[in-house]
C-alpha cells in the first residue's frame, strides 16, 4: 500500500516537473537566466587570466576600486561578475524574444545553448588573439589586457545581434518545413478521400481517341 502511494506520488511529481520545465514561461526565463550565468562565467574566467597578466588594470587610474584585495582570484570574481551580468541580460532578453515570441515554432532553452556557447567561445578566441597581438606589438601588459577586454565587449555585442538573427532564421526555417509538411499531408488526405480525382484528372489530360476507319 505504501509502495503504491509512493509510486503514484513520484509519478505525479515527475509529471508536474516535466510540465513546469516545458512551460513557455520557464523556457523564456530560462534563456534569459542562462545567458546571464553564461556571461558571468565567461567574465570570471576571462578576468582570471587578465588579472594575472596585469592586476593594476583593475585599479585606479584605469578602474575604480571594487575590492580592496589584490588577490587575482578575488579581483576576477568581483569584476568578472559586476562587469558582465548586465551583458548577459542584454543578450538574454532579445534572444528569448527572438526564440519564443510570435507564431513561428518556438526554440527551447536546449536549442539556444549551442548559439550562446558559440558566441562566448568566439569571444574568448578573439580576445586572446587581439590581446596577444597587442602585447607583441607594444610590449605593454596593461594595453594588452585593455585590448582583450574591449575585444570581448565588441565581439559580444555584435555576436549577440548575430545570435538573435540566427535564432529567428532557424524558426523561419522550421516554419517553412512545417508548412510544406502540412501542405503535403492535406494533399494526401484529399487524395485518399477522393481516389477518383487523380483518375479523372489523368483522363481529362489525355488527348481524345482518333476514330477508326
Amino acid at each position: 500500500m505504501v509502495a503504491r502511494f509512493l509510486s503514484g506520488a513520484a509519478k505525479r511529481v515527475t509529471r508536474s516537473m516535466s510540465k513546469f520545465f516545458n512551460s513557455d514561461r520557464f523556457q523564456s526565463y530560462g534563456i534569459v537566466l542562462f545567458a546571464v550565468l553564461a556571461a558571468m562565467t565567461y567574465g570570471v574566467a576571462h578576468d582570471m587570466v587578465t588579472a594575472r597578466i596585469a592586476i593594476d588594470y583593475f585599479f585606479p587610474p584605469y578602474h575604480p576600486v571594487l575590492v580592496e584585495s589584490r588577490n587575482p582570484n578575488i579581483v576576477a570574481l568581483a569584476w568578472g561578475t559586476a562587469a558582465t551580468w548586465w551583458v548577459g541580460l542584454m543578450l538574454g532578453v532579445p534572444l528569448a524574444i527572438s526564440a519564443r515570441v510570435g507564431p513561428w515554432p518556438k526554440l527551447s532553452l536546449r536549442n539556444v545553448l549551442p548559439l550562446v556557447a558559440g558566441l562566448f567561445g568566439t569571444s574568448a578566441i578573439a580576445a586572446a588573439t587581439m590581446g596577444s597581438l597587442s602585447y607583441s606589438r607594444l610590449g605593454n601588459e596593461i594595453e594588452a589586457v585593455w585590448t582583450a577586454h574591449n575585444t570581448s565587449y565588441t565581439v559580444g555585442f555584435l555576436g549577440g545581434i548575430a545570435v538573435c538573427v540566427i535564432a529567428g532564421m532557424i524558426r523561419l526555417r522550421k516554419q517553412q518545413v512545417q508548412s510544406r509538411q502540412e501542405l503535403t499531408a492535406s494533399f494526401e488526405a484529399n487524395t485518399l478521400a477522393d481516389p477518383t480525382s487523380d483518375v479523372e484528372c489523368e483522363s481529362k489530360s489525355l488527348p481524345p481517341a482518333e476514330p477508326q476507319s
